[in-house]
Formats: structure tokens, sequence, C-alpha cells
């Protein structure tokens, strides 16, 4: 690959640069996730012959120091609101209700009806896909794709009956930035890869400002990891043991502890939940 670099100036701040390789070019935009400061390099995103995003450089570093200077959850959620054309809703934790931020754009009564209903009815379907780590998604391809029946329905209708047609829900490893719309969205790659940058930053920013106490850390032991790494492999206990060289019953017993850390009920979801977290 060819080393010379040349860069294609977008305005204050930020840049492209253009690789050669063999002859061609490869459009590489260069970002930090958290600041948007191409000081400091921390993701490369590789694009051939596609560019990264529709906005100017300079239209989305504004954005980012919002995030950045927020001092407090909802202040984050200001910052997300309108952009793209899309209102901020909430910025919520997968694994707990109580580590959930609604944002003020919602309709008068949403959010009182939408913690009652779940306390009801349980987690709705949007909520569980949105733990498997997909890309960003909208309420409607969540809706075709899941097919949710019964009770299983009451998050579509309690969106429909406050007029919040669409929205999309960007996942972001323990938690999730959700948008609504009043219109049906069509929504393009370069607009989800956008929410997603947005989102990692927002996210980011709240579990700065959230209370110690409230972001909860899971503190596996290497051979706690290793045996989840290994079951998620398809392996079963007694292969583990003789490829981590330990009886049987130890790697039960760190099995068991891994279990208690991340609150889960079988190995099956424990391996789920440290995916999920990106442990393992």
């Amino acid at each position: 690959m060819d080393v010379s670099v040349r860069t294609h100036g977008t305005g204050e701040g930020g840049g492209q640069a253009f690789f050669g390789s063999s002859g061609k070019q490869r459009r590489v935009v260069i970002f930090d996730v958290a600041t948007f400061d191409v000081s400091c390099i921390l993701h490369l995103y590789y694009i051939y012959d596609v560019p990264f995003l529709r906005l100017p450089l300079p239209h989305r570093l504004p954005l980012i120091r919002s995030i950045a200077d927020a001092a407090s959850p909802y202040g984050v959620l200001d910052a997300l609101q309108g952009w793209l054309g899309l209102n901020a809703l909430a910025i919520r934790a997968l694994d707990d209700h109580s580590r959930a931020y609604f944002h003020g754009s919602a309709p008068p009564g949403y959010n009182r009806q939408y913690l009652a209903a779940l306390l009801q009815y349980g987690e709705g379907p949007m909520l569980r896909y949105a733990k498997t780590g997909p890309l960003p998604f909208t309420f409607t391809e969540a809706r075709r794709k899941l097919q949710p029946a019964g009770r299983d329905n009451w998050t579509f209708d309690l969106l429909n009956d406050h007029g919040m047609r669409d929205g999309v829900v960007v996942p972001q490893g323990d938690f999730a930035m959700v948008f609504w719309s009043e219109r049906i969205l069509s929504v393009s790659e370069e607009t989800r890869m956008s929410l997603n940058v947005a989102s990692a930053a927002a996210i980011h920013r709240l579990k700065q400002l959230m209370p110690k106490q409230c972001i909860r850390i899971v503190d596996l032991s290497p051979r706690e990891l290793a045996v989840l790494e290994h079951l998620a492999q398809g392996r079963r206990v007694p292969r583990i043991a003789r490829r981590l060289d330990l009886t049987e019953r130890t790697v039960r017993e760190y099995l068991q502890r891994a279990r208690r850390k991340l609150n889960a009920a079988t190995p099956t979801q424990a391996v789920f939940i440290a995916v999920r977290k990106r442990l393992i």
C-alpha cells in the first residue's frame, strides 16, 4: 500500500485522507468517537469509494462538542434533540429499568404510561431484540422482523397511541439510544452510521455523568472468562476441564461464580450476557 497521503480539506477540525493502493484510492474518514478530535485517532473507518457520512465534518463537530459539554443525562438528550430530523426519546440500560433517562420531547403521558406498562407486561420485543446487539434498527423494521403477538404488542400499541409512528433504536453495549418520529422512516446506511457515532458519544458521556454506584462493572476473573468463552464455543464441562487443565468440579465452580456476578439464571444466559457486555 502506498504510504503517501493527501488530504481533502473539510474545514476546521477535521478532514478526509486518501490512501493510494495499486492505482486505486480509498477514502478514510478519521475521527475520535468521543470528541471528534482528529489529533487523537481512536477509530478509522475505511469505506471504499463511498463517503462515510453525507454531512460535512464541520457540521458534525458541534453535536459532539454539545454532548461532551452536557452537565446531566438530560443535557445529553437535549444535545441530540432534533438531530437528523429525529426526536430524542431515551437513553437506557438494557439490563436495568432503573437506569433510564427520558427526554421531554415525548408526547405528554408517554413516559409515565411506558413505565407502568413495563411493570405490568415486562420488557417488550424491541428491548429484547436490542440486547442481541444488532446494528441500528427502526421500529417498523423491528415489528416486521419480530412479528409480535398478544401482549408483546404493547410497546408498538403505546407508540401508535401517542403518534410515534416510527423511530430508531441504536444499541451500544449495555445501553441503547432511542429516537422517535411522527412519520415512517427510510433510514440510509449513512444515517445509521451517523446515529451509531452520535449514540456512542452520548453513552460515553452518560457513563461519565452517572454516579459511580450506578455504573455496574462486572469483575470476572481470567479463569471465569476463559470458562465462559469455551462454553460460548460449544464445549462441554469435561472438554473445558481438559483444555484448561482443571478438574470438572473447578470448572463448574468458576461457572457458578460467573453466573452470580452476571446475575444469570443459567450458563446459557451467563454466556449471552457476557457476549452482550463484550466481556468475551
